[in-house]
């Protein structure tokens, strides 16, 4: 996990090396109609009073973007991205979760064109899947409590800044917060003496935080 964390702070400082040593370069004014796409990392925790969150805590992920600016600022567009929490050492019987996310994104830029600073909001689907801890690698490759597993609905807000390097490329840093609700005793938690309790359990938000940078790149003639 600390190799990981390591990894992805040396790419942000990668990332400012190649910022610093890039020739100046006048960004162009991003006209309304214009796509763009960029690939982010980032670190992310996971908190809140679920199961869930009790289980996993830290890890690295990734998402690809598809946005295309609007009129006055506006930017819509799409994210799909994979986040892997690592287990606590509490929950000993884990070993890792795998997190899938596709939504929508809404938001505005404001500020200079060369350095705009953006706030987004979000929403989709967040699908986790477990892995259970054990000392043969298919066994850790292999799902566990798959009985209860439910994709959940989530909510995001980000702001961030986008710092153009050459004409039609930016690095984008960014910070972004997610809540998504299950039940206090849902996935992966799984017991069949005490079915009953699992779905009598109250629902709860489990809460996201991610730091995170990339690259994004606009479409222009």
């Amino acid at each position: 996990m600390k190799n990981w964390a390591g990894g992805f702070f040396a790419l942000v400082a990668a990332l400012g090396v190649l910022l610093v040593a890039a020739a100046p370069a006048r960004a162009t004014r991003i006209r309304p109609g214009t796509p763009s796409f960029g690939a982010t990392f980032d670190y992310a925790t996971l908190g809140g009073s679920t199961y869930m969150a009790k289980a996993f805590d830290h890890g690295i992920g990734g998402a690809v973007q598809i946005r295309y600016r609007m009129r006055g600022g506006w930017m819509a567009g799409v994210v799909f991205g994979e986040q892997t929490f690592q287990a606590r050492p509490a929950a000993d019987t884990l070993d890792r979760m795998r997190v899938v996310t596709a939504g929508i994104e809404l938001g505005r830029y404001f500020g200079p064109h060369e350095s705009p600073v953006f706030v987004i909001f979000g929403a989709g689907v967040w699908s986790p899947t477990a892995f259970p801890a054990g000392s043969v690698a298919a066994d850790r490759d292999q799902e566990a409590y798959e009985a209860n597993k439910k994709d959940l609905i989530y909510l995001s807000a980000s702001v961030g800044t986008e710092i153009f390097f050459r004409r039609t490329v930016a690095l984008n840093l960014f910070a972004k917060g997610m809540i998504h609700r299950s039940q206090e005793l849902g996935y992966p938690y799984y017991n069949v003496d005490r079915l009953d309790a699992i779905e009598a359990s109250p629902a709860s938000f489990n809460r996201e935080f991610q730091l995170g940078a990339g690259l994004h790149f606009y479409v222009m003639d």
